[in-house]
């Protein structure tokens, strides 16, 4: 790259505003936890997973097309009892974000189970039901935001529940309402961080060739690829200056007004805002 230094250093502002609605793309990649005790590190996450009460183990993790299990608490191969049991997993440092498909809870006129999640030791109230598993009917978000099996269902569940961190603690409990309703599994996975951006209202604008400069904030320009593209899908020529380790001045003569896409990648994931140049 050219640096920056050898054009002309006058400076004046334009606004550059975040389009309302901007489209936020994310390959967000995720990492299955499958260890029932003990720990281990997971994408630089050690993990320590804990089990108390009734619990039993998913042999075959092909179940659900793989979406649910290995950990199975509320139940016992052993004596075939339902209690009350579930898991804790511990991670240092502290997730980001962790994602939960819960699957096997079940209901008729004599049993009932209810799924309970905590985050970092206090009660956490899910907000909204995931989206239908295949394998299973839809469970119930309570009002106190837990999981019940739907009425005179065998099977239920839901996948994709996402909690944002930081998390070092979570805790998920199958607790018997009625009867013996034969337990739930989950199936947890870790999300990798996602590329932090953000962008200044008022940017620094040098006058090179006619051209416009933004000001862009982000930890990951390390190894990252940046591109910039008009809404046609035309790639933009640029330049850009490394202002200290969380900055960058990018230029281009081909940088107007008018709306662009702005993308930085990095180790497969990518993040995408649409922008507009006044």
């Amino acid at each position: 790259m050219v640096s920056m230094h050898a054009f002309s250093s006058r400076i004046v502002f334009i606004a550059f505003f975040l389009l309302a609605g901007f489209q936020y793309l994310q390959a967000q990649k995720t990492f299955q936890v499958t260890h029932i005790e003990g720990s281990r590190k997971i994408n630089g996450i050690q993990i320590t997973v804990l089990h108390h009460g009734k619990i039993a183990i998913l042999e075959d993790l092909s179940y659900c097309k793989g979406e649910t299990g290995p950990y199975y608490f509320g139940y016992s191969y052993v004596d075939y009892i339902s209690e009350d049991g579930g898991y804790t997993f511990l991670f240092d440092p502290p997730a980001k974000e962790i994602i939960v498909n819960v699957t096997g809870l079940s209901s008729d006129a004599e049993n009932m189970e209810e799924v309970k999640f905590y985050v970092n030791g206090l009660h956490y109230a899910i907000p909204s039901a995931g989206s239908k598993i295949d394998c299973e009917e839809m469970a119930i978000l309570t009002p106190k935001g837990n999981i019940r099996p739907c009425r005179e269902c065998s099977i239920s569940g839901w996948k994709g529940t996402k909690i944002s961190g930081p998390i070092s603690k979570f805790m998920v409990t199958d607790s018997v309402i009625s009867g013996q309703p034969a337990g739930a599994l989950i199936a947890l996975y870790i999300s990798e961080p996602p590329l932090e951006l953000s962008i200044t209202n008022k940017i620094p604008f040098r006058d090179i060739a006619a051209g416009y400069g933004i000001k862009i904030t982000s930890k990951n320009f390390d190894a990252s690829g940046i591109t910039l593209t008009d809404l046609n899908g035309r790639k933009l020529d640029f330049y850009f200056d490394r202002i200290d380790f969380e900055h960058i001045f990018l230029s281009s003569p081909q940088l107007i007004k008018g709306e662009y896409i702005l993308e930085i990648s990095r180790d497969g994931f990518s993040e995408k805002q649409k922008i507009i140049v006044e």
